[in-house]
Formats: structure tokens, C-alpha cells, sequence
């Protein structure tokens, strides 16, 4: 077994641990330590959602939440940030910043989808930001 394999068997035995003992958890993708402090990062590496209503990108609302929650009670801020599969371009956005604009839920709620009009926008390879 790789090393990869049982680091994730311990993260997930870590997480079977608090749950059992009630205590609320999630895993961060990543930590950033930013110009003004540390910064949650919620990374996807998806396609983009087409119309109805709208393209964009999105998550489980439980994520939209511990991250929110979390990021309040620590004066910190989370970036979503997207790899997106088919035209290659990254995306970025604040999530409280997504959250305050255009969204919608899908139809059995397993998924908050952001306007892509809210997010900046990277195009690969060029570096260059629109």
C-alpha cells in the first residue's frame, strides 16, 4: 500500500473518530497564507453546469455551509476555486461573494450552482485574467 493510500485511510479513520463523538468536521482542500492572513481554498475540478438557467459551477450546499461557518468564526474568507474540464480556463471567486449573487439549487438540492458571470476568470496558459 503507497504512502498516498494509507494517509487517506488514517484521514478517514480521523474523520469516523470526531463523527462518532458527535463533533462537527470537514477537510479543507487547502490552506493559503495570503497578504492579510490564511485563506480557505474549496478546490473542483469539474465541468462547467449549462442552462437552465445559467452556466456556472457549484458544490454541495453542506460545503457552502462548514466553509462559511467555519471561515465567520475564524475572520477568514474562503476562495472556490475551479479547474474547469472542458475548456481549460480556471476560475475564482470568494464563496461569500458567490453566496450575495446569482445562484440556484438543483432540482434535488445536492448542489449549489454559481453564475459563471460571478467568478474571474483565467484562460490557460496565457495567464491573462478577464
Amino acid at each position: 500500500m503507497a504512502c498516498n493510500e494509507e494517509g487517506q485511510i488514517g484521514e478517514k479513520m480521523a474523520i469516523d473518530f470526531f463523527k462518532k463523538y458527535k463533533r462537527h468536521c470537514f477537510q479543507s482542500d487547502l490552506i493559503v497564507k495570503g497578504k492579510n492572513g490564511y485563506i480557505l481554498v474549496e478546490v473542483k475540478h469539474q465541468e462547467k453546469f449549462e442552462p437552465p438557467p445559467f452556466y456556472g459551477h457549484g458544490l454541495p450546499p453542506y460545503q457552502v455551509k462548514a466553509r462559511l461557518d467555519f471561515c465567520k468564526e475564524k475572520d477568514m474568507r474562503c476562495l472556490f476555486l475551479v479547474f474547469d474540464k472542458i475548456d481549460m480556463c480556471t476560475y475564482f471567486q470568494w464563496l461569500d461573494e458567490l453566496e450575495n449573487g446569482n445562484k440556484f439549487y438543483t432540482r434535488n438540492n445536492n448542489r449549489v450552482i454559481y453564475d459563471i458571470k460571478e467568478f474571474n476568470k483565467l484562460i490557460p496558459k496565457s495567464g491573462v485574467m478577464l
